[in-house]
């Protein structure tokens, strides 16, 4: 059973096909080489063979654990000579598996990775690189939505024991248990802008309304990727918890998670990141019409605590997840609980006439033979949840971090998944 998926890929570039079976790191290696010469990306300053050798020693890294744990890290292959990004440099180190093993920790931090350079066929390691934004990722004043910096040309990514990510510039690729597969940005599917393109709107009708039409006319808010740079944070903030969890976003704000079958254990009030992020937003443009006035500082000030403000309550409802239970959220991100049962019975969703749809196939699934094959009992309760409900949403979260997303309109249901979050803030493409 295929769920659905999105493959983003530059225009005019045919990614190389993935290979069936089971592969080594030597296929991954292969799949990267061969998006260099289809064009996907940006290559690094390594060679062909430079990759095969990278992707071979940190496989193997992988496999061996330091102090008894299997550490989580980052590499990364790019100019760093007086580099912006360049956190220090180090005596050149020759890379050996060993060798990996030991500096692992020094790139604990998710936005730190090891910088390696390839001389005279041989890897070294330089230093230590920022791969990810500076300044937490974003403008000062700004509401949580412009990159500052950009991701490193090459990239690879250790995320346990022969479980590997690499990616160059744009296309990636997922090695684990011995499979490959293409890396499927989470925001891709149509559902998702869907989404976040009409919180969006509300925000912009808002802010609007609170500014005039005017207001606006230097300092656009349109843009659906505002949202999107929540979503991810919220999501990433669960993912790194490790425990798994739901979060489902209803259609109709006027109807209560009862109505829908949730009981939702902890109700949450006051807790609506669209009305932080148009109050965010406000601030930020005052600050910007005061320019030259003594109230300017004041005000951008404000602006800064009103976005940390809007960020931390973004990565508390991604923690809000931990506790057993989905999240309750409208489709304009107002926060209704936490800790919320899906009633779904097995018998109304099996009278339901909505079924699961594959689309580009237009397979439709028999729904016994679906709800086997798609995991275990969250799965199968936020599926059951859409067959009963159209217009709904869940993203369900394993505790290894596998996204899998799920949505229903008048007619079908809908799977995708696996699909990936960004490890790095400033991987998020729009």
């Amino acid at each position: 059973m295929k769920l659905n998926t999105t493959r983003m890929v530059f225009a005019g570039c045919t990614p190389p096909p993935i290979p069936a079976g089971l592969c080594g790191p030597k296929a991954l290696a292969e799949l990267l080489i061969e998006s260099r010469r289809v064009g996907i990306g940006i290559a690094g300053p390594i060679s062909d063979d430079g990759v095969r050798k990278l992707v071979n020693l940190i496989f193997f890294a992988s496999l061996m654990p330091e102090e008894g744990r299997y550490p989580r890290y980052k590499l990364s292959c790019e100019p760093g000579e007086r580099s912006p990004f360049l956190v220090t440099q180090i005596d050149p180190l020759p890379l050996d598996v060993n060798q990996i093993r030991r500096l692992a920790p020094a790139c604990a931090h998710p936005d730190c990775a090891l910088l390696v350079a390839e001389r005279d066929g041989s890897l070294w390691c330089d230093g230590v690189m920022n791969v990810g934004g500076m300044g937490y990722e974003k403008w000062p004043g700004y509401p949580g939505v412009i990159n500052v910096g950009r991701a490193p040309r090459l990239h690879l990514e250790v995320l346990g024991p022969g479980h590997l990510r690499v990616d160059e510039s744009f296309e990636g690729y997922e090695s684990r248990a011995g499979r490959i597969r293409a890396v499927s940005a989470y925001y891709g599917p149509g559902p998702v802008k869907e989404l976040l393109e009409g919180l969006q709107a509300s925000v912009t009708r808002e802010v609007r309304c609170r500014l005039g039409e005017d207001a606006l006319k230097y300092h656009r808010c349109e843009e659906w990727h505002r949202g999107l740079h929540l979503l991810s944070r919220l999501l990433r903030s669960a993912a790194d918890a490790r425990h798994g969890g739901a979060f489902v976003f209803l259609p109709d704000v006027r109807r209560d998670p009862t109505e829908y079958g949730l009981k939702v254990l902890y109700r949450t009030t006051s807790l609506d990141l669209r009305a932080d992020l148009v109050e965010q937003w406000v601030t930020y443009v005052h600050s910007i019409q005061q320019h030259g006035t003594p109230e300017r500082e004041n005000t951008l000030r404000r602006s800064e605590v009103l976005r940390a403000k809007l960020l931390t309550n973004t990565e508390a409802v991604g923690r809000f997840s931990c506790v057993d239970g989905c999240v309750v959220l409208t489709r304009e991100f107002n926060v209704l609980g936490f800790g919320a049962k899906i009633d779904a019975p097995v018998n109304q969703a099996e009278a339901s006439p909505r079924r699961f749809k594959h689309i580009a196939s237009g397979e439709v699934y028999d729904d016994k033979t679906f709800m086997a094959a798609i995991g275990g009992t969250r799965h199968q309760s936020a599926a059951r949840f859409c067959q009963l409900h159209p217009g709904v949403m869940v993203l369900t979260l394993s505790q290894d971090g596998d996204l899998k997303m799920f949505t229903s309109d008048e007619q079908f249901a809908y799977a995708y998944g696996p699909l990936d979050l960004p490890t790095i803030e400033n991987k998020i493409t729009v």
